[in-house]
């Protein structure tokens, strides 16, 4: 894994997770598991995860449709199938595949076609996987699209997309932030959940944006820029559970504003964990504005 993936983990994780929350069939409602996933990889060159097998494709047989004791979901975790793992051409695939799989599936008869057709379906549940997650690749540059052979529909297929300059969310061009709400990109849900909030406080919301720093030729993406009473403040969310990034180094990342003697005020993951939580760090925000405000 580098750093100038275009499908970065978080994001991979989000696009992931999203189907298997939210659509009733996942991404593999068609086809055998050995089938969706020999599109992907080489199973011939893969390790056995059983040791009676020779390779991958063995072993994804004999589990697979000798013995249904090997779950689609299961092997998104394991090492060799995981969509975390794969590089980027893979990763691709693997979503043009779950892709393919929906769209088959749905051109089948109701009676074949299982819940599609059920009238208990309710919200996201049963919607086109490529409805739940274009908005996903749209906020990072692609698109999922109509793949047609011959001007029949046989599938989707994700491209690159043209999409409006913005520095928001894209301080490092190799890794973008992956998620989106409202129009806007994000590093994590922590990260969107602390937003709604904030903004429902009344303060004027920045959410990454980008600084150019000259003496040191940096780009620096703070978390939040927040603005109430012609006072503007930093807030930055410190924790392994949404950043890869330390303290120490975020320390650093901030000093062209700390030199500047502009307020920084920080929050922790255990802080930010609950609603009640960031209620309490929403609260604090507004006191320090308050204190400043009657210091002027």
């Amino acid at each position: 894994m580098t750093s100038h993936q275009h499908f970065p983990k978080e994001f991979r994780r989000a696009v992931v997770e999203r189907v298997n929350r939210s659509n009733g069939y996942g991404w593999c409602a068609y086809e055998d598991i050995e089938d969706f996933f020999s599109e992907i990889v080489d199973l011939e060159n893969l390790p056995s995860a059983d040791g009676r097998y020779e390779n991958a494709a063995v072993d994804l047989h004999a589990h697979t449709v000798w013995n249904e004791d090997y779950e689609f979901e299961s092997l998104l975790r394991d090492a060799r199938f995981d969509p975390l793992l794969m590089t980027d051409p893979q990763f691709k695939k693997f979503v043009e595949t779950g892709l393919r799989n929906d769209f088959q599936r749905r051109l089948l008869p109701p009676n074949e076609a299982g819940r599609l057709h059920d009238s208990s379906f309710e919200g996201d549940e049963g919607r086109p996987i490529a409805d739940l997650i274009r908005p996903m690749f749209q906020s990072i540059g692609f698109d999922i699209v109509h793949r047609t052979e011959f001007g029949v529909g046989v599938g989707y297929q994700v491209v690159s997309a043209k999409v409006n300059a913005s520095n928001q969310g894209r301080a490092h061009s190799a890794n973008p932030a992956p998620l989106q709400y409202k129009g806007l990109q994000f590093r994590s849900k922590c990260e969107i959940d602390f937003f709604k909030d904030i903004y429902s406080a009344g303060f004027l919301v920045a959410p990454l944006p980008v600084f150019v720093h000259k003496p040191t030729r940096r780009r620096v993406e703070p978390d939040f820029v927040i603005v109430k009473f012609g006072i503007w403040a930093i807030i930055e969310l410190d924790g392994k559970a949404w950043h890869n990034e330390s303290p120490a180094d975020a320390s650093r990342r901030l000093e062209p504003f700390t030199d500047e003697n502009v307020r920084i005020i920080r929050f922790t993951d255990g802080e930010l964990a609950s609603s009640e939580g960031r209620g309490r760090a929403v609260s604090e925000i507004l006191r320090k504005f308050e204190n400043w405000r009657m210091s002027r």
